[in-house]
């Protein structure tokens, strides 16, 4: 849990940054993707931190298949926990990720 800890917090750390250290989450990446697969089996809650800290990373980088893996997974576990709350965050990302795409019918 404590290597899933870290890269947590480099992610939100970026996030929250002004301007967003994206470099910095290009560096470790591996060691993010690798964090948020073990949370995925783990930590629910860690799952849907991940998602959200990473979702404008992923977009902005043309991640997309990768943002969408890892918001249906937070979706599953916004299910798992009961919060209404990231649920809804979570499809509205997914809802917004699709219409980009020219999804209209999945958005």
């Amino acid at each position: 849990m404590h290597h899933a800890d870290h890269y947590l917090n480099d992610a939100e750390s970026c996030y929250t940054s002004k301007p967003r250290d994206y470099n910095h989450v290009e560096q470790e990446f591996k060691q993010i993707d690798d964090a948020f697969a073990w949370c995925q089996g783990s930590s629910p809650e860690h799952t849907i931190k991940f998602a959200f800290y990473m979702d404008d990373f992923l977009r902005i980088r043309g991640r997309i298949a990768i943002l969408r893996k890892w918001l249906k997974s937070a979706l599953d576990a916004a299910e798992v926990t009961g919060n209404e709350h990231s649920k809804a965050i979570v499809l509205k990302s997914l809802g917004n990720l699709e219409f980009q795409l020219d999804n209209v019918d999945l958005a």
